[in-house]
């Protein structure tokens, strides 16, 4: 199927986690989330919210700036994404 990359959330009695995988032999990240928001959480807090049906047919948009001041030890991490 060609799947080169995963991203699996798990959601622990503790504290969620996402791990970032590459396959077959690449390396995997684990990090904590300590905080989130739900689409509807958002929707909740605007005084208008707008939810067009045209939103969901292209692709979101990931903004992968300002990598370059995390130092050495997160140089592979940030490899992994570009």
């Amino acid at each position: 199927m060609g799947v080169t990359h995963f991203l699996i959330l798990s959601n622990p009695k503790s504290l969620p986690h996402l791990r970032f995988a590459k396959s077959p032999q690449g390396p995997t990240y684990t990090c904590q989330i300590l905080e989130y928001a739900l689409a509807a959480d958002i929707a909740n807090s605007q005084k208008r919210p707008r939810c067009p049906a045209e939103i969901f047919k292209n692709s979101p948009l990931v903004v992968l700036g300002g990598f370059n001041g995390l130092g050495e030890p997160f140089k592979s991490f940030v490899t992994f994404f570009r």
